[in-house]
């Protein structure tokens, strides 16, 4: 009994993204349709779904009744569930079967559209949605009435309230599921300063990161907040880490020096993070047009494309990148965030610009303190002997690969061994914990 999303206990997909998540995932362009959509698991499991129209409620609620059982299980399995055979059996089903997008009639009167959600090459899900004006035919509407037995009125009430939508806002739904799903992949942006702020007001640089430290760092931090949020447990944690690849990926940019007036210009753009570039559109006002209809011409970044749209469609695609109420698209942390802003400005510091201190420091150089490194990442210090507790140091480095395997295999480490998959998660909790109280890394205050 009760919601769908209860029978589901082992979804990958619900589990590891989020209802809220999923939600805005939804919202994305069920507000253009005002119907229905349905998110579902690899496996059929049930992992969202919402209703934004009576009509749909209505259909679904009614053909939910008829099964006669208050038990959702036998609900499922039974086949009488008009519209969830029409979402998952028809639909859903088909899609994952074809890892394509399916586009069906529904037994409630609508059209069903279903696009495969792909990650690492691999169908997750499937996200679908209703889309289509009710029908108003009188005989379709009395079969409607007798399949699921409801009153005609009722079904002609509900249709007539539903507001149609042109077929180009249709289209734009469609292309943006298939994006979504096509294209999912977490990731986030980060513009950070390459260095610190002294309390004498200077600016020391830091030396060049090293790409495979802070990917570390990154997958240590994102392991760590999932666990904690309750999305992963140790059994998931322990298989990550031991893919051979991490699934991880970091890249820096070029950095960007106070001089580089152009740099910082496309930064403080990037910043604002506009959905188009103005260079690249050109108007075609109705009266230019070949067909009267105004168009906005398009140029791809690197100037090989280009696309035409109907001034509708364009505008109906830019609002689109409108956040919602109280949304926020940017977030300030550390020096720049208004807390910081409001101290310097009581202090009559905010217009001070300060020295920056080039860091002499080599990247490669940086790196050779390793022992600290280690013990940062993996809170183990290599200078300490594991039987006596005290200071080691270094005498020389082996270097022969002879003499290093030798070594090894003495101490039986050389050797890979392959290990069964993890049990079930047991109570015992790992607490992962990473001190970044002296890392050159800028820290970040949340990941979202």
């Amino acid at each position: 009994m009760g919601s769908r999303e209860f029978l589901n206990h082992d979804g990958i997909f619900l589990k590891s993204i989020g209802h809220k998540r999923l939600k805005s995932f939804a919202k994305d362009y069920l507000e253009l349709l005002g119907t229905s959509s349905a998110i579902y698991e690899a496996n059929g499991h049930y992992a969202f779904g919402i209703f934004a129209s009576g009509w749909c409620r209505m259909m679904d609620s009614t053909s939910r009744k008829l099964c006669n059982t208050p038990d959702n299980v036998k609900t499922l399995n039974s086949g009488r569930w008009l519209c969830h055979e029409s979402c998952w059996s028809d639909c859903t089903k088909r899609a994952i079967a074809k890892r394509a997008e399916v586009d069906i009639a529904c037994n409630g009167g609508i059209r069903m559209h279903a696009v495969p959600i792909v990650a690492g090459g691999n169908v997750i899900g499937v996200i679908n949605f209703g889309y289509g004006d009710p029908p108003k035919d009188p005989e379709k509407l009395r079969m409607l009435a007798d399949v699921y037995h409801l009153n005609y009125d009722d079904l002609l009430r509900e249709a007539t309230a539903y507001d149609s939508r042109p077929p180009y806002i249709i289209e734009m739904a469609k292309k943006r599921l298939s994006s979504t799903a096509k294209n999912f992949n977490p990731h986030l942006h980060a513009i950070a300063t390459d260095g610190c702020f002294l309390d004498d007001g200077r600016f020391r640089t830091a030396p060049g990161f090293i790409l495979e430290d802070l990917e570390e760092i990154f997958r240590y931090k994102v392991l760590k907040m999932l666990k904690k949020e309750g999305k992963i447990n140790d059994a998931v944690i322990e298989n990550m880490l031991s893919w051979h690849h991490s699934g991880f990926y970091v890249y820096i940019g070029d950095r960007i020096t106070p001089s580089d007036k152009t740099g910082l210009g496309n930064l403080a753009r990037y910043i604002i993070r506009i959905c188009f570039s103005q260079e690249r559109m050109v108007y075609v006002p109705a009266e230019e047009s070949a067909d009267g209809i105004a168009k906005v011409v398009y140029t791809s970044k690197d100037r090989k494309s280009r696309k035409v749209f109907n001034a509708l469609d364009w505008l109906a695609r830019l609002t689109t990148h409108i956040p919602g109420r109280y949304e926020q698209t940017v977030r300030y942390y550390g020096f720049y965030s208004n807390k910081s802003r409001g101290m310097r400005k009581k202090a009559g510091t905010d217009d001070t610009i300060p020295a920056v201190m080039p860091n002499e420091l080599s990247s490669k150089e940086s790196k050779q303190n390793w022992a600290r490194l280690i013990q940062k990442i993996y809170e183990v210090e290599p200078l300490v002997c594991p039987k006596c507790q005290g200071q080691m140091r270094i005498i020389s480095f082996i270097e022969e690969l002879d003499v290093i395997e030798k070594i090894l295999r003495h101490l039986d480490f050389w050797d890979t061994r392959n290990h069964d998959p993890p049990q079930k998660v047991s109570d015992y909790i790992l607490e992962l914990v990473c001190d970044v109280t002296d890392s050159r890394i800028p820290e970040l205050e949340s990941w979202y």
